[in-house]
């Protein structure tokens, strides 16, 4: 709810760096200008809440996402267009087809995934991506 606020109070904020609210569930993220979240640590961030943010309608600007350490994730649709940078390093729940969704973004130029353990061999096909 106070997140919701704030991303409405401040229609110019472009970063929210929320790293280690570990109570954060389902914070409601949006914002036009919005081209950077960090929500590494958060570690009961669910599904939803992702999805919900990586809709094109909430934040239309977004460019990187750290999600690293949020450990309820398993399979959030990310549709972001605008993603060039996504860090999921030790969301060791995450499935392949969450990964294999996230990396269609077709300016993806850094997709970071260590320590994700229930992976098994997600197909990565995206000419953007640095090697």
């Amino acid at each position: 709810e106070s997140i919701t606020r704030l991303c409405g109070e401040c229609p110019n904020l472009i970063e929210l760096l929320l790293w280690r609210c570990v109570s954060l569930v389902h914070p409601l993220v949006r914002g036009r200008r919005l081209e950077t979240v960090n929500m590494s640590d958060c570690s009961l961030v669910c599904d939803q809440a992702v999805s919900a943010m990586c809709h094109p309608d909430a934040c239309p600007s977004l460019r990187q996402l750290c999600l690293g350490n949020c450990t309820a994730l398993e399979s959030p649709e990310m549709i972001c267009r605008t993603l060039e940078v996504l860090d999921m390093g030790g969301c060791d729940r995450l499935t392949d087809a969450a990964v294999e969704s996230a990396s269609l973004s077709p300016v993806l130029r850094k997709l970071y995934l260590p320590r994700c353990t229930s992976l098994s061999c997600p197909t990565i096909a995206n000419p953007s991506l640095d090697t």
